[in-house]
């Protein structure tokens, strides 16, 4: 859409929200077809601020059926092990996310977008978790295994990471082989020094590397430097 916005003129928010929406929606018509009316209004409205739906502050809590995170490339990862390492770091967040929200999942998905932009490949996949778990290492396990198992080898631009099939923390099953106690603690232990002293004060060594991530998302505010 910035593209042909640009082509239309209109370079900033302000712009479209400027632009009288008689003639907003008569650009679009020329662009896009005689169907493109409510497309033209919708982002009139957007630019302006305009939305007549009604406020309903319940919804703030209700429970989430799904927390993920994703993120577009700085630039065209080709190998596995770059790819790798950025996987980790978003189910680190996804998961760090969901404890603090106190969840665990059943299912995890995973989303990948190759280049190039004008004639994209890519997979959305999900599958069921053994046993439900916020734990990024486990969780990680069926996020990699899910990527290489359809990963078609193509230069990978964006990724996404989400946990679906949500359940209470305290009401999850248990595994008999190892201790989840323990390993929760220790998640809540890594979770609690991020929270006191920032995202980078605990960082993952593969996170270093030059394909790493973290460090420059934690400078960050929805995509944007602080």
């Amino acid at each position: 859409m910035t593209r042909h916005f640009v082509a239309l003129g209109m370079t900033t928010i302000g712009h479209v929200a400027q632009t009288p929406l008689p003639l907003l929606k008569q650009k679009f018509r020329a662009r896009f077809g005689k169907q493109s009316d409510i497309q033209a209004e919708v982002m009139w409205r957007t630019a302006n601020g305009l939305d007549d739906s009604p406020v309903t502050p319940g919804t703030l809590n209700a429970a989430p059926k799904s927390i993920g995170h994703g993120m577009t490339l700085p630039r065209d990862y080709t190998t596995a092990e770059e790819v790798d390492i950025v996987l980790l770091e978003l189910t680190e967040e996804v998961c760090r996310d969901a404890r603090t929200k106190g969840f665990t999942s059943g299912t995890v998905h995973v989303f990948c977008m190759c280049s190039p932009y004008d004639a994209p490949t890519g997979f959305s996949q999900q599958r069921k978790m053994p046993l439900v778990t916020n734990n990024t290492l486990k969780i990680y396990g069926s996020v990699r295994e899910i990527f290489h198992r359809n990963w078609n080898g193509h230069p990978v631009r964006k990724v996404g990471v989400t946990l679906g099939t949500l359940a209470e923390e305290d009401v999850t099953q248990l595994d008999l082989f190892e201790d989840v106690t323990k390993i929760r603690e220790l998640d809540r232990v890594v979770d609690r020094i991020k929270d006191r002293f920032g995202n980078t004060a605990l960082i993952r060594a593969s996170s270093l590397m030059k394909a790493g991530l973290a460090a420059d998302r934690a400078g960050k505010i929805g995509g944007h430097y602080r």
